[in-house]
């Protein structure tokens, strides 16, 4: 908007009206065309009356907008500079009434726009009079951005001069030149040099670095100034004194036209910073306690060395996992609890978990924290606390055992004051369980009579030796005092607490009334003790761990001839030697063992005879239940054992007769129940060894009809420290006994040096036999033997006895081996009889097999036939629906379109064929006769594949090798099988899962393969129907393995159990109803699989989960 300055009040002037309007026009143009801001305003209201466009684009206002509120010039000066500006205009005012040339007026000041924007702006103001008062008018210059170029100015040289460190430029020419376009002041802070002796010598600054930081310095320049990027270094500078420090500088680059490339960066000092890191990670390093930084995203950042010498990983080990793998199972709950705290912020000032060490223990650690939010991560120091832990559960231990304790347990100061009292001493003086232990002395408990004896002797006692003990008295809170049994123990001070005393005294009340019961009883008991006419005696456990005599009664010192008094305190063995005192030790140990009142029987040397004593051994237990005393009572059965000896050494006379009538009665009894006669050898020698008092009893069999002379070791009973003589017996000490055997005589040396012969004496002696007894034994099929008894140890003459028992079982042998070697003869003849009845039997076997297998045969013909059949004459009506079904199709949309035409073109139609459309409804009929007839056909595909299937399954008859796709033949028995699959009202359907490879075409009895998928899938079903299970799953897998194929069948059913699953392949076998199953099924499809496809078929069952029958095929059989 532009405003003429002819509406302004004008200077009266004797220029003509036209001069004057000429001039107007001339102003008016001027003043809307100057670039300076032009007002006029009124004074003192200070409202607008004339703006020009520089003007108004300066206010952001127009004097003329009735929209827009007019405010006063005044207010458009910032509030802080608007005093300023108006006592300055007053001031030049009164100026310009005294001086009516005063000169204008100049001011820089801040004004506001509406729109809140802030303007720098110069000035020139003079008066201007007006017809209706005074004005001002004035030109304003925005000074706005030159006053922001000043402002950023004067702000970055402060920047530049109070930044503890360097900014500056550095320009890299292409030709490899460089210089410093700036430098700020600090320069001479870091270098020691002012920044004009550096601007042009930046060879000074790069000369001052450490040696062995130049190359790293140069290298960090280069990769800068090649990919352009921030360049970021820390570095070792000496100053122009030799100082040397740590310069830390950052720098981004920039490459202009020319091709300089310039770095606008900023250098600092960081020697301070990397002391203190030095100082930090010496005292972070040298740390007792285990410090680190901890990520809130579970993993440790840094940890000092603490962490392996406590925990046993490595640093590396720790900072690879989370730390949540380390914290014990139990622990972390509550430390994930803690880190959501400490990651929102909040600090931890003690926070215990146990950590996981490297040989699988756990320790105490106790946490500090010190949270930073911004970064992340926190800073955390924790401390080892197992031992205190420890510490602290024993600590709660004792403590509990003393407040379970019911004895008077107490510490107190040296000073009397009372520290500690347990409950049950509480419970003793009668002070309740809340009342402070602090309130008491130690002279509260003690009655006056006991004062002087406490202060003079139990006390001092405790200083003096660290402890005292014996019986005294305390006093009840009633005042009333009872006996007790103390100890007083003194505990030294240390440099971390003062010394004092402990008690623990025991109620003896009731013990002291139980001893003098106990006295008197024993005074009783010791009367009858003494009097008693048993042996008594009474033995107690020593503090050695030996069993030791305290007492016995006078009967026991008159057998023993040892007085009560020289026993006491000596073991058995020091009582009464080594022999006799062992003997009494194992009894009492017997005793100690059992826990219980034991008998135990003891002899006891009288002279020239022996003394029989029956004992009875009684524990006694302490409060533990731990024995403590054992009670012997000692009855004499010497007359009674002697009546006892005779009369067993007439059993043993009378029992050694009935063994050897026993032990010839056996032998007859053995041979009427067993011919096997090694079984009858090893029998008789056997019971004649245990019999007879000998070392060795042997048979020898010699056969006479041998063209050498043959002596065999049939059987043998000996000592276990002898020798066999299998190898001794060789015909030297066959022909030395060849004519007595042969006369049937028998030979007896009671003493081997006695014998006559030389030859035979010499070998006898070589054999080592000092009393020998041989009897010759005739089968009378000539075989001749003998049984021979010997004593190698020591001679013994041979009793009549012996000779008439060992004569007795030889006439009896003679008889079993007799029958046993006819017995053999007849175990021949029936072994050959029964091995052609196996032959015969298997022979039948395999007949029965083929015959079951040719009845199956015929009737899987049958049924492929059946089959057959039934698809050709399904196939046949089928082809005619096809045939007819297109022409269907076709009639039917003709008569359509025909009806059609009809309705479009006979516009009038019969009352009786409009009702009868209406009837039929014909717009639905045209609209579904599609449908049907698609449905139809829809029927005859699924009849189709249906058929399809039959004649696949209907290969069933057919015996020779065909090349078919297996998954083809699952399908095709599945499609047979399809109503077995579907559920009705009483059970639901089966799921079937089919996970099918590729397999490649195979060469098999196609038919075969039929008929056990069959069997195997009506069992899976039928396992499935009876388990009851739901849903029921039927899965068949196939996939190629290594050169075969595998079909798996697989249902979720009860399984089939171990003892069952053995048998399942048998023929005949099966576990359903009679009805339900014949028992062929598995065993004929196992012949198919095994014998016919060289394969193999096995069952994998797991009880109430279901089973799994896999087949696999070969790929290449011939």
């Amino acid at each position: 908007m532009t405003y003429s300055v002819t509406s302004l009040p004008q200077q009266p002037s004797s220029s003509s009206p036209s001069d004057v309007h000429t001039n107007s026009v001339m102003m008016d143009s001027l003043f809307n065309r100057m670039s300076e801001a032009g007002w006029l305003v009124e004074w003192p209201s200070g409202r607008f009356l004339s703006l020009n466009p520089a003007a108004e684009s300066l206010y952001g206002r127009s004097p003329d907008n009735p929209v827009q509120p007019q405010p006063c010039w005044q207010d458009t000066i910032a509030p802080e500079n608007r005093e300023f500006v108006c006592r300055r205009i007053r001031r030049y005012l009164r100026q310009c009434q005294a001086n009516p040339n005063q000169a204008d007026l100049s001011l820089d000041y801040g004004l506001i726009r509406p729109d809140g924007q802030r303007r720098w702006v110069r000035s020139r103001i003079w008066q201007y009079p007006g017809c209706s008062g005074m004005q001002l008018q004035g030109l304003s210059l925005d000074l706005t951005n030159q006053q922001e170029l000043y402002d950023q100015k004067l702000q970055f040289e402060k920047l530049a001069a109070n930044i503890p460190g360097v900014i500056y430029q550095y320009v890299l020419r292409p030709d490899g030149s460089s210089y410093f376009s700036y430098m700020s002041p600090g320069c001479h802070d870091l270098y020691e040099l002012e920044a004009s002796a550096l601007a042009g010598e930046p060879d000074l600054a790069w000369s001052l670095i450490h040696p062995d930081d130049v190359d790293g310095f140069n290298a960090s320049v280069a990769e800068s100034a090649k990919t352009l990027t921030t360049w970021n270094h820390q570095w070792r500078n000496y100053t122009q004194s030799g100082t040397l420090k740590w310069f830390s500088a950052t720098a981004q680059p920039e490459q202009r036209a020319n091709g300089d490339i310039v770095w606008d960066g900023l250098m600092v000092d960081i020697s301070q910073q990397k002391q203190a890191e030095v100082d930090r990670d010496r005292f972070f390093d040298c740390a007792l306690d285990l410090f680190g930084i901890v990520g809130f995203d579970g993993y440790f950042k840094r940890l000092n060395p603490a962490w392996e010498k406590t925990l046993g990983f490595s640093i590396e080990e720790l900072k690879a996992q989370p730390f949540s793998q380390f914290i014990h199972p139990d622990d972390i709950e509550r430390t994930q609890s803690e880190v959501e705290k400490i990651s929102d912020g909040d600090n931890t000032f003690w926070f215990e978990n146990r950590y996981r060490t490297r040989d699988g223990d756990y320790r105490w650690l106790a946490w500090r924290t010190v949270s930073f939010p911004e970064e992340g991560v926190m800073y955390a120091s924790a401390r080892d606390i197992t031992e205190e832990k420890r510490i602290e559960a024993e600590r709660e231990r004792l403590i509990t055992i003393l407040e379970a304790s019911p004895d008077f347990i107490s510490s107190a100061d040296l000073s009397g004051n009372v520290t500690y009292l347990n409950q049950g001493g509480r419970d003793i003086v009668g002070l309740g369980a809340d009342e402070p232990a602090s309130h008491y002395h130690v002279g509260d408990f003690i009655p006056e009579t006991m004062v002087d004896f406490f202060e003079t002797e139990a006390i001092p006692t405790a200083l003096q030796n660290g402890i005292w003990r014996g019986t005294a008295k305390l006093k009840r809170a009633d005042g009333s005092d009872f006996p007790v049994s103390q100890i007083i123990l003194h505990h030294p001070g240390t440099e971390d607490h003062d010394g004092y005393l402990s008690t623990i005294a025991r109620d003896v009340t009731e013990s002291q009334a139980i001893q003098e019961c106990l006295r008197q009883q024993e005074e009783f008991l010791r009367s009858i003790y003494d009097s008693q006419g048993n042996l008594v005696f009474v033995l107690d456990l020593a503090d050695d761990g030996e069993w030791r005599y305290s007492d016995w009664n006078a009967s026991t010192e008159k057998v023993a001839g040892i007085r009560r008094e020289e026993v006491r305190g000596k073991t058995p063995l020091e009582v009464f030697g080594p022999v006799i005192g062992q003997d009494f030790l194992d009894g009492y140990l017997r005793c100690l063992t059992t826990k219980e009142t034991v008998t135990i029987q003891q002899t006891f040397p009288d002279g020239d005879r022996t003394l029989y004593f029956q004992a009875h051994l009684t524990p006694l237990f302490d409060a533990q239940g731990e024995i403590t005393r054992i009670v012997g009572n000692a009855t004499d059965i010497t007359e009674r054992k002697d009546v006892e000896l005779a009369l067993n050494a007439s059993k043993t006379r009378y029992r050694r007769l009935a063994q050897q009538e026993k032990l010839v009665n056996n032998i007859s009894q053995q041979i009427r129940k067993s011919l096997d006669l090694k079984t009858l050898l090893d029998s008789t020698v056997q019971a004649i060894y245990e019999l007879l008092d000998i070392d060795r009893c042997y048979v020898l069999l010699y056969n006479e009809n041998s063209q050498l002379p043959d002596l065999e070791l049939a059987t043998e009973a000996k000592r276990e420290d002898l020798p066999s003589r299998l190898e001794d017996y060789h015909s030297s000490f066959f022909e030395l006994l060849n004519h007595l055997l042969q006369q049937r005589h028998s030979i007896r040396v009671d003493q081997a040096s006695d014998i006559e012969d030389g030859r035979l004496r010499q070998k006898v002696n070589q054999l080592g036999y000092q009393s020998l007894l041989l009897f010759p034994i005739n089968s009378g099929d000539g075989n001749i033997g003998t049984l021979a008894c010997s004593r190698e140890i020591a001679a013994k003459p041979w009793s009549d006895r012996d000779v008439e028992l060992l004569q007795a079982v030889c006439d009896r042998l003679t008889i079993a081996i007799q029958q046993a070697v006819l017995y053999q003869q007849s175990r021949q003849s029936e072994q050959r009889a029964i091995a052609k009845t196996a032959e015969l039997e298997h022979t039948l076997k395999q007949l029965q097999q083929t015959q079951t297998q040719l009845i199956q045969a015929e009737k899987m013909s049958g049924l492929g036939q059946l089959v057959a059949g039934v698809a050709h004459e399904i196939n046949n009506p089928v082809g005619f629906i096809f045939g007819n079904l297109v022409h269907a199709k076709e009639y039917s949309h003709d008569l359509l379109e025909l009806i059609g035409l009809y309705q479009q073109h006979c516009c009038e139609s019969h009352p009786e064929i409009e009702a009868f459309i209406e009837e039929i409804d014909l717009d639905y009929l045209s609209e579904d006769m599609p449908n049907l007839f698609n449905s139809i056909e829809t029927g005859a595909l699924r009849i189709q594949k249906i058929v399809r299937s039959l004649r696949t399954f209907s290969r069933l008859d057919e015996a020779e090798v065909k090349t078919i796709n297996l998954n083809e033949s699952l399908d095709s028995t599945l499609m047979i099988l399809a109503s077995r699959l579907r559920g009705n009202a009483t059970r639901p359907d089966i799921e079937l899962v089919c996970d099918y490879g590729e397999l490649p075409e195979i060469s098999c009895y196609a038919g075969a393969l039929n008929q056990v998928f069959m069997n195997l899938i009506n069992n899976a079903v039928d396992a499935i129907y009876d388990s009851g299970k739901t849903p029921g799953v039927l899965t068949l897998e196939t996939a190629v393995g290594d050169n075969s194929i595998i079909i798996k069948v697989r249902d979720n059913g009860s399984g089939i159990p171990e003892d069952v699953r053995d048998r399942i392949f048998d023929p005949f076998y099966t576990t359903k109803p009679v009805g339900k199953g014949t028992g062929l099924g598995l065993s004929i499809s196992y012949q198919i699989i095994v014998e016919r496809h060289q394969g193999t078929l096995t069952c994998d069952s797991t009880p109430g989960e279901g089973s799994t029958f896999a087949i696999e095929l070969p790929l290449n059989k011939s």
